[in-house]
C-alpha cells in the first residue's frame, strides 16, 4: 500500500465513529496516511468488460462515473443505421444518470 505525507496541516484521530469510520481533525504537524489499494492500471479489455457488465455497448461509451447512489455515463449518439453523429466539430453525446439501488 502506498503512503504519503498529508498536507502541511496534518490530521489527528479524534475518535472512531459507530459505523467504523475514523474521525479526524486538523493538527499543526504532518501526518502519514495510507491510501487504499488500487491497481497500477487496468487493461482495455477489462474496461470493455465493465461496460458490458453495466449493460452498455463499449463503442458508445465516452465516460463512466460511479458514485455510491448513481452511475453517470456519457454516451456517443448514433443515427438509426449505427453511424456516430457529430455536433459541429465534436461528437454528439448524451449524459445519462442511472440510480443504484
Amino acid at each position: 500500500m502506498a503512503t504519503r505525507d498529508a498536507e502541511p496541516t496534518g490530521l489527528r484521530e479524534v475518535a472512531p465513529t459507530p459505523d467504523g469510520w475514523r474521525q479526524l481533525e486538523r493538527t499543526t504537524r504532518p501526518t502519514l496516511v495510507q491510501l487504499p489499494s488500487v491497481p497500477a492500471h487496468i487493461t482495455r479489455d477489462t474496461l470493455r468488460d465493465i461496460c458490458r457488465l453495466l449493460g452498455l455497448d463499449p463503442s458508445n461509451v465516452r465516460d463512466i462515473r460511479l458514485g455510491i447512489n448513481e452511475m453517470t455515463a456519457t454516451l456517443y449518439l448514433s443515427s438509426p443505421d449505427g453511424h456516430k453523429i457529430r455536433y459541429g466539430e465534436d461528437p454528439a453525446i448524451s449524459v445519462v444518470t442511472i440510480p443504484i439501488h
